[in-house]
């Protein structure tokens, strides 16, 4: 008999997560594990710390994207701020 039902296995830590990923049709890594869980529940601070840690990381990605175009233009003004 087949059901066609998806198994979705998710584990924080490094050493049982080969099992998830021989055993299971989806699997979630490390920090995955907390968003699905954010994002399953009704929990309202679980949901708003996982959208702060998402503008963070935006912000973060931003910020490293332009420092490299600055470093790249000869700009001097980066590698000062970054001696203090």
């Amino acid at each position: 008999m087949r059901i066609d039902a998806l198994q979705v296995g998710g584990s924080t830590q490094w050493g049982s997560l080969v099992f998830m990923i021989l055993t299971c049709d989806y699997f979630l890594i490390v920090e995955e594990v907390y968003a699905a869980a954010a994002l399953c529940s009704d929990n309202p601070v679980l949901r708003t710390s996982l959208r702060a840690s998402d503008v963070f990381k935006s912000f973060a990605i931003i910020m490293i994207i332009l420092g490299l175009a600055l470093v790249s233009a000869g700009d001097k003004l980066l590698l000062s701020i970054l001696r203090m």
